[in-house]
């Protein structure tokens, strides 16, 4: 449990490390592989533009004081949670690429099997015909 946070990058870290991908079905790699980080990095980035945008509005100053609710406290914070969700879409992107292999590498043990079965088929039908 060293270097861990009770966020979602690491209860997602957490399962993963109890998950054995080698005996996973193949529905379940499937589901895994499909993880959608690129749709999460893009709901982060819409949310950054919207909050960039509130920002600005907020830096505007009304008779020399800032106005708005987004001030210099609020950035540490801010930047905390933005961590957390990058985190998170990178645990999603490593399991996803993690699952994939795996059902890639099977792919290729099912094809050598098969060649292989095929060729000692071949071969014994060669030496009948000798």
């Amino acid at each position: 449990m060293i270097d861990r946070q009770p966020d979602a990058a690491g209860l997602m870290s957490f399962f993963y490390g109890r998950f054995d991908m080698k005996s996973a079905s193949t529905e379940e790699l499937e589901f895994l592989s499909s993880a959608t980080a690129p749709d999460e990095a893009g709901a982060l980035r819409d949310t950054l533009d919207g909050i960039a945008c509130l920002v600005a509005e907020d830096l505007r100053k009304e008779r020399g004081r800032r106005v708005g609710n987004f001030q210099e406290s609020s950035v540490p914070s801010l930047l905390w949670s933005i961590a957390r969700q990058v985190d998170a879409i990178g645990q999603m992107a490593f399991i996803a690429s993690e699952a994939d292999y795996e059902l890639r590498d099977r792919a290729v043990r099912a094809s050598s099997t098969f060649c292989r079965r095929s060729t000692s088929k071949q071969s014994l039908s060669d030496k009948g015909s000798e």
